[in-house]
């Protein structure tokens, strides 16, 4: 006789379930929102708001979005009521899958939709542009949680004091390597009160952006939360 053979049962696929917890290693979690301060020369500008504020299966992927907003335009001079960006992120390498920045005024330049591949190692804007990067690059949105998980312990040697970091970021149509440099911890003072911070000097290899000297200070317990962000003339500082 022929044997017949049972018949292999079916796998059912697991369903997906949003708004999963992120990984402990991140130095943040869902539902995470901060606040800050623009100012320029001790003139209040506005104020943003930040918040890691789902994740969820977006086209097919699991993704973290990550959003950021205007929530006083102060003298408009640079942010405008209903400024946004919203910004889609691995849950686990948080390099970035999307970028949709909406914004007016002076910096409606700056308004995007921008898409990376991050396999190909490419990026498209606007839906139609396309620019070859490095695996792995960042958008300034998405560096800014992802600085957060970098180790960036400054060198104990002392014949060789520099331990710099350094990591692709694409701005406007092109891909910069910035280098981001560590210091050691030292105090700064935010809304009035003493802090620790270490403070995180970024080069880009540009001139006219290296003139700029951007910085970045970051808390020294493990959230690591950006507690103050200057450029040029403009400064932002944690305030809740």
């Amino acid at each position: 006789p022929i044997p017949t053979p049972s018949a292999l049962p079916t796998a059912s696929p697991t369903p997906y379930i949003e708004n999963q917890s992120l990984s402990a290693e991140l130095p943040f979690k869902l539902g995470e929102s901060l606040s800050y301060s623009v100012s320029s020369k001790g003139r209040k500008i506005s104020t943003l708001q930040f918040n890691v504020d789902s994740r969820k299966l977006l086209q097919g992927v699991d993704t973290l979005v990550i959003k950021a907003k205007v929530t006083d335009q102060g003298d408009g001079s640079i942010f405008s009521t209903g400024d946004s960006a919203e910004v889609w992120v691995d849950p686990y390498t948080l390099v970035p899958n999307r970028l949709n920045a909406q914004l007016n005024g002076a910096l409606s330049a700056w308004s995007t939709q921008i898409a990376f591949n991050q396999i190909a190692g490419s990026v498209t804007t606007g839906g139609a542009q396309g620019f070859e990067v490095p695996v792995g690059t960042h958008s300034l949105f998405s560096l800014a949680y992802a600085i957060r998980s970098f180790n960036l312990r400054p060198s104990k040697d002392p014949k060789n004091p520099v331990n710099d970091t350094r990591v692709a970021v694409f701005l406007r149509d092109k891909a910069y390597i910035l280098t981001l440099r560590p210091s050691s911890n030292d105090q700064i003072e935010i809304k009035g009160r003493k802090v620790q911070a270490q403070l995180i000097t970024i080069l880009t290899g540009d001139g006219k952006l290296d003139a700029l000297r951007p910085k970045v200070w970051l808390s020294t317990d493990s959230t690591r939360v950006p507690l103050r962000v200057s450029i040029g003339a403009y400064q932002a500082d944690l305030i809740r």
